[in-house]
C-alpha cells in the first residue's frame, strides 16, 4: 500500500482538507454576488470532501454546482454530505489540469486550498479558458503575508516551504500572477488563524490515533503523522508570516495556456 493510499485514507473522513471556514467562504461569495447576474454554472475545483461546496450550494439557488476532484474517495464523502443536506450537486471525477468543460461555459470557478496542486499561476491561466467573459475566480492560496524577502525569513520556515511548496509567493506577487492570467483583482483577504487551528488542525490531530490504528502503525502511516505534526508546529511558530489568502478576481481577457 503506497503513501498516496495512506493520504486518502487519512483525509477522506475529515470535514475539511485544508484551512478554511464557513464565514470566509460566505465573505468571498458575497463579494461576487452583488457584481454578477444570477450565475448558472459554478465549478468547485479540488472540492475534497465538499465543505465549501455545500456552503456554495446553499447560497447559489438554482445554479448548477459541479464539485470536481480526482480522488474518488473524496467525492464519495462529498456525495454523502450533499445527500444528507438535501442538496443537488453534480460531482465530477477529473484532474484539475485536464478538465472536460466547454470553453467559456462557467460563471464562477471556485477552489479553496487546491490550486497549489498545479501551481497557482498555472491553475489560474489554464482555468481562464473555461470562464465566460466577466466570470469570476475565487481561490485560496498559501501566501507570504507581507513582502518579506526570502533572506529575511527564519531558516526553518524558508527551508520547509522551499522543500514542500517552492511556488509560494507574496500577496502582491499572486495578484500579479492573476493579472498576467487575464484577471483583474476584485478583492482579497487573509484567512484568520482559527481557520487553521480550530477548523483544520484540531480535527486533523484528532484523526491521528484512529488512522494509525487502522494502518497498524505502519512506517508510512507514522511518517505521514510525523510530517503533519511538523507542519502544525511550523504554523504555530510562524503563522504571522504566512497563511492562506482568499483572492477574488474577474476575467477581463481570454488567455490560452
Amino acid at each position: 500500500m503506497d503513501d498516496f493510499t495512506h493520504i486518502i485514507d487519512f483525509y477522506k473522513n475529515l470535514d475539511r482538507l485544508g484551512p478554511g471556514g464557513e464565514a470566509e467562504t460566505l465573505r468571498a461569495w458575497n463579494i461576487i454576488k452583488p457584481a454578477t447576474d444570477a450565475p448558472t454554472a459554478i465549478a468547485d475545483i479540488g472540492c475534497g470532501t465538499g465543505a465549501q461546496t455545500e456552503i456554495l450550494a446553499r447560497q447559489a439557488g438554482a445554479a448548477q454546482i459541479i464539485a470536481v476532484d480526482f480522488i474518488v474517495e473524496f467525492l464519495e464523502s462529498a456525495r454523502a454530505r450533499f445527500a444528507k443536506a438535501g442538496l443537488s450537486v453534480q460531482t465530477l471525477n477529473a484532474n484539475m489540469d485536464s478538465l472536460p468543460f466547454a470553453a467559456e461555459s462557467l460563471d464562477i470557478i471556485w477552489s479553496e486550498g487546491a490550486a497549489y496542486n498545479m501551481g497557482f499561476e498555472k491553475a489560474a491561466l489554464y482555468w481562464n479558458r473555461f470562464l465566460k467573459p466577466g466570470g469570476f475566480i475565487a481561490l485560496t492560496e498559501l501566501s507570504w503575508l507581507s513582502d518579506i524577502s526570502p533572506e529575511a525569513l527564519p531558516e526553518r520556515l524558508r527551508s520547509y516551504w522551499q522543500n514542500n511548496y517552492p511556488d509560494i509567493e507574496t500577496i502582491s506577487g499572486n495578484i500579479a500572477r492573476l493579472e498576467r492570467g487575464g484577471y483583474e483583482i476584485v478583492s482579497h483577504f487573509s484567512l484568520p488563524g482559527h481557520c487553521w487551528t480550530e477548523n483544520y488542525y484540531q480535527p486533523v490531530q484528532a484523526e491521528f490515533a484512529p488512522f494509525l490504528a487502522r494502518r497498524n502503525y505502519s512506517a508510512e502511516a507514522e511518517a505521514l503523522v510525523a510530517e503533519t505534526r511538523e507542519e502544525i508546529a511550523l504554523y504555530n511558530a510562524y503563522g504571522d508570516i504566512y497563511g492562506y489568502e482568499f483572492y477574488v478576481a474577474r476575467k477581463v481577457a481570454h488567455i490560452i495556456y
